[in-house]
């Protein structure tokens, strides 16, 4: 799959060629999401994240008690399905990279400054990067230096990280939230190879 985003990277006296890092070919991360403001809507509280990755393909599903969203990456088959459940309507969409791009241009031309700050999370040491989006929004995100996934299809902001991100704070599209996920769970056991099927009835497909 081609690269989605361009992306600058400026190191601020940082250096990680001297790390030595673990490709996670097999990971499951589950993740708390918070607001870092008075949520507006009660239905998004609480909210879950868990990353699935398998190889070249990852599953991230989202979770609230009224929304839930399913998004199949495989990047062999420069393939992207996205499924939505709300109550009783079910929808998918499919995409390929270029569509994918399109819909996501926010993230065109990111930059990343990758800082000396560190935190340790879930046990694993980590350092800060300050991304930049092109319409002047910034967030951080925290990423462990020492392993980084085989893919990196599932989390377009942050792909030029050199690590797996663990914790980072985005703004939610088309307001001024600022949301942030942190890791509270890291698996490193196998991921079924059912969590990628595609379900071929129950969705009504646009």
């Amino acid at each position: 799959m081609k690269h989605l985003l361009a992306i600058s990277i400026f190191f601020s006296t940082v250096s990680t060629a001297q790390v030595k890092q673990k490709v996670l070919s097999e990971l499951t991360v589950h993740f708390t999401v918070s607001y870092t403001d008075t949520p507006r809507s009660q239905d998004l509280v609480p909210a879950l994240m868990v990353v699935y990755v398998k190889g070249q393909l990852s599953r991230v599903d989202f979770s609230t008690p009224s929304y839930s969203q399913v998004t199949l990456h495989d990047a062999k088959k420069d393939s992207i399905i996205v499924l939505q459940n709300t109550g009783s309507t079910k929808l998918r969409r499919s995409y390929d990279s270029t569509g994918w791009e399109k819909l996501n241009t926010r993230y065109d031309s990111v930059r990343v400054e990758l800082t000396k700050e560190t935190r340790k999370i879930l046990g694993y040491d980590c350092l800060k990067a300050v991304i930049s989006l092109k319409n002047g929004t910034s967030y951080y995100a925290y990423y462990a230096t020492g392993i980084v996934p085989s893919t990196r299809e599932y989390e377009l902001p942050f792909r030029m990280i050199p690590g797996l991100v663990l914790e980072y704070e985005t703004v939610a599209e088309g307001s001024n939230r600022r949301i942030r996920y942190t890791a509270m769970k890291l698996n490193l056991v196998p991921v079924q190879a059912s969590k990628f099927e595609v379900p071929k009835s129950g969705y009504r497909v646009l």
